[in-house]
């Protein structure tokens, strides 16, 4: 089993580079061991942050990941980038109309209920949602339900939308300040150090 799991991950390692040769990125050894980090905290998490300052290679390492994976598989993937902050609580989750009584979903929520139905085969490819920004208390307690063990999706309008197995939820923020313990609590955590010397240069 041992040396399947190094099989793989010496595969992973190899495509990752050519994935940042692609790029014209250079593959640098601490960011390249933060990508492992990410790709083994989303194999037993259906939710994991990445926590560092900008500039520090969060975006990159998870774009690279996700491409690589897919050159390895062959299973399209596709990441939805969501700046929560802009859109806020009811533009994330949905809101109900308080006179019909009428649920619109949020973009995190139509998401979610676009890979369940796969209409277009969305339940054949892999779904990286992606939380930009802060996470801020208003909005992440709704998504407790989801990041733990259940899997489930409670809404406001009492409706429950589980997961779907090949969807995973990322939240890419500078620091976990605003960030509540049972949050944390239910997510992988990959931290990344500040950009280096010649990362910036």
């Amino acid at each position: 089993a041992d040396a399947a799991g190094g099989g793989a991950s010496a595969k992973l390692v190899s495509q990752l580079k050519a994935t940042c040769a692609d790029l014209h990125l250079v593959c640098e050894a601490g960011w390249l061991a933060k990508v492992e980090q990410l790709h083994a905290i989303v194999g037993l998490h259906h939710g994991a942050m990445l926590v560092g300052p900008a500039g520090c290679g969060k975006t990159t390492a998870w774009r690279c990941l996700l491409s690589a994976l897919a050159s390895l598989d062959g299973v399209a993937a596709e990441s939805h980038v969501i700046d929560a902050k802009a859109v806020g609580k009811g533009g994330l989750i949905g809101t109900l109309d308080p006179t019909t009584r009428e649920w619109h979903d949020g973009a995190l929520t139509a998401t979610i209920r676009r890979v369940n139905e796969s209409a277009h085969g969305e339940g054949g490819r892999r779904h990286w949602i992606v939380l930009d920004g802060d996470v801020d208390p208003t909005w992440v307690e709704a998504l407790n339900s989801v990041l733990d063990d259940n899997k489930m999706l409670t809404l406001p309008s009492g409706e429950r939308l589980p997961l779907p197995p090949n969807l995973r939820i990322l939240f890419e923020v500078d620091s976990l300040a605003h960030a509540t313990p049972a949050t944390v609590s239910r997510c992988g955590m990959v931290c990344f150090g500040p950009p280096t010397a010649a990362a910036a240069a």
